[in-house]
């Protein structure tokens, strides 16, 4: 075996592990305590008319006193619009039906007493139906909510993502 072929294959491994679940597969990623998560890559495999996620977490400079699960934000098939209360995302939990060819959607924010928002924004689509999604909260940011909207004849959802900076209130 060639040394580029080896290189190519170690790549490809490491990319394999990267992904925080597997096509048709349950998903949850939680930070650690006092993370959020600030960068978002996805891939859509057309066989398994799913996706495999990489929710990538960083320290936020903060020291959370309180989180919680939302519990499912959308249906399969269903929109999908969620916003943290003067927080931000520092966990994703979310159930595939191979039925539906969707995911349903639960996310955890923490935040700490006296906090609000500054400077929001959403972001333009994220990805294309069917195709890579790639998305990084610009520093001095957080990743506060999120809207997508899915398509039965792609089987696939298009993502925008809510940012905030966090301001003393």
């Amino acid at each position: 075996m060639s040394w580029l072929s080896i290189t190519s294959l170690l790549t490809l491994l490491a990319l394999a592990s990267a992904w925080d679940n597997d096509y048709d597969g349950f998903l949850k990623k939680e930070c650690p305590p006092n993370d959020s998560i600030y960068e978002v890559q996805s891939i859509h495999d057309n066989h398994h008319e799913d996706r495999v996620w990489d929710w990538r977490c960083q320290p936020s400079g903060y020291e959370f006193e309180s989180c919680s699960w939302s519990g499912d934000v959308n249906q399969y098939d269903g929109p999908l619009n969620f916003e943290c209360s003067n927080g931000v995302i520092t966990g994703v939990e979310s159930t595939n039906s191979n039925h539906d060819e969707d995911r349903v959607w639960s996310f955890k924010c923490c935040t700490k007493p006296n906090i609000c928002y500054s400077e929001c924004s959403i972001s333009a689509a994220a990805n294309e139906y069917d195709g890579p999604l790639s998305f990084r909260v610009d520093p001095g940011y957080f990743l506060t909510g999120a809207d997508s909207v899915h398509s039965n004849h792609d089987e696939d959802r298009v993502w925008h993502f809510h940012t905030c900076k966090i301001v003393p209130c």
